[in-house]
């Protein structure tokens, strides 16, 4: 058995955790229970709840099947990271608009920044 040091295995624990908050907040999201996750991806509801605790890192193959059943990267799953959003769809649109029609784009646009934007005070 490899020992890891004590600052290694405190960053490993925190990792764990991590992940364990991605995969509960992911099958909450789809509406499953840990048990229907686990059958659906072919693994024991133990090993949810463990991964989801933080208490036991995911093997390999059972990263992917719980990544299929929730629709999610496991570059997400493992790190929280994204993907990029592709704009091209919108900018081919906006570039169809008159220099009117542009302008009242920007004045919608700052409206709504404006209500979703917490005061900062």
């Amino acid at each position: 058995m490899i020992k890891l040091k004590q600052g290694m295995e405190s960053q490993m624990d925190t990792k764990l955790l991590e992940i364990g908050h991605r995969l509960c907040a992911q099958r909450k999201k789809k509406g499953l229970t840990q048990d229907a996750l686990a059958e659906k991806a072919n693994v024991s509801a133990q090993t949810i709840s463990h991964a989801e605790l933080g208490k036991k890192a995911m093997r390999a193959d059972t990263i992917i099947g719980v990544c299929g059943v929730l629709g999610i990267s496991a570059d997400y799953l493992l790190f929280g990271n994204t993907p990029p959003v592709d704009f091209s769809a919108l900018n081919s649109k906006i570039s169809l608009l008159s220099p009117e029609q542009h302008r009242c784009l920007e004045d919608i646009i700052s409206s709504f920044l404006t209500a979703v934007t917490p005061n900062e005070k």
